[in-house]
């Protein structure tokens, strides 16, 4: 019984190490996340910056 005991407590503590890292990798996804759609919209503005004609008012 204490091998069993032993065991479970061994699992206990790498699914709690699991979970905490799990966490950290969400939040990593969340961080790429925003930060592609922040390139994305800078991508928008500057492609319609570049390929806007020019004004000839001056």
């Amino acid at each position: 019984m204490r091998l069993l005991a032993e065991r479970e407590a061994a699992a206990r503590v790498e699914w709690l190490r699991l979970e905490g890292e799990a966490a950290q990798i969400g939040e990593l996804i969340k961080e790429c996340r925003r930060e592609i759609e922040r390139l994305t919209i800078t991508w928008e503005v500057l492609s319609g910056l570049v390929t806007r004609p020019q004004s000839r008012c001056r």
